[in-house]
């Protein structure tokens, strides 16, 4: 059981931290700043990787506690908790010789979201139960 979770914890970590390597190279690249030296694609990843796995043991031990609606109880403090991710971006103090450093919010707030997001994806690809009622009727 716990297996299912750690597998999906991980691809949830890898995809995340691929889709928000490639959405920063490109915001990057478009509007010509260069943040590397605080958020590197590999430390994005690992942080990715780190989130998709805690997320992964919330869910298991809230599976264990809880029965019924353990779902709407899992998912909706995962969103509210990535929501309150984003005030770290905005609370970052840059140094003074970055040109644009209000870019760097806007680059890393969707990058918060990406964990829940891609989890809500991936959870139902390993746990074909999770989606129940899908008969039509």
């Amino acid at each position: 059981m716990i297996s299912r979770f750690f597998w999906c914890g991980l691809v949830t970590g890898m995809v995340s931290g691929a889709l928000g390597a490639g959405y920063t190279h490109f915001y990057q690249s478009a509007l010509h700043v260069d943040f590397g030296s605080i958020s590197s694609p590999q430390s994005l990843i690992s942080a990715c990787i780190i989130a998709g796995m805690l997320i992964a043991l919330a869910r298991y031990f809230i599976g264990r506690r809880l029965k019924g609606r353990r779902e709407a109880l899992f998912l909706l403090p995962l969103l509210f908790l990535s929501c309150c991710s984003i005030a770290v971006p905005l609370l970052a103090d840059l140094p003074l010789h970055f040109t644009s450093p209000e870019l760097f919010p806007a680059m890393m707030a969707p990058v918060h979201l990406l964990p829940a997001l891609v989890w809500m994806v991936v959870y139902p690809i390993f746990n074909p139960f999770a989606v129940k009622g899908s008969g039509g009727r």
